[in-house]
């Protein structure tokens, strides 16, 4: 069955960023590349620097995306819209993931259900 797996995280301009952050544009070589649609969402985060829980939860979705054919939906609160959606879903801190419907808040609690979900599917 497949499954959506929907991930909300929060970048910075790396101007406004701080040491220790890992940048966004080394992104596109660590993506899978059957995950069309993270690598599109990705695209406009080109220079942008994300927290290293966010970076982390990103990484493993990566992983993730390239065992499955699960619908993986991306979105950077940074942005208005994404923001939008996700204050629409009560989110307000990030890292989140949603995999069909059910919501892990947090780093650990999101990187645990990637593991989860990976590994039932495998």
């Amino acid at each position: 069955m497949k499954s959506t797996i929907e991930v909300y995280v929060h970048s910075v301009s790396i101007s406004q960023g701080q040491s220790g952050l890992e940048t966004a544009s080394s992104l596109g070589c660590n993506v899978a590349d059957k995950a069309g649609e993270l690598i599109s969402r990705f695209s406009k985060v080109k220079g942008r620097m994300f927290s290293e829980e966010d970076w982390s939860i990103l990484q493993r979705l990566s992983e993730a995306a390239s065992q499955t054919s699960d619908e993986v939906k991306v979105y950077d609160i940074s942005h208005t819209g994404d923001r939008f959606k996700a204050l629409t879903r009560g989110i307000t801190k990030t890292p989140v993931v949603i995999i069909n419907g059910e919501t892990y808040k947090g780093a650990q609690k999101s990187l645990d259900a990637l593991d989860t979900h990976r590994s039932n599917k495998s």
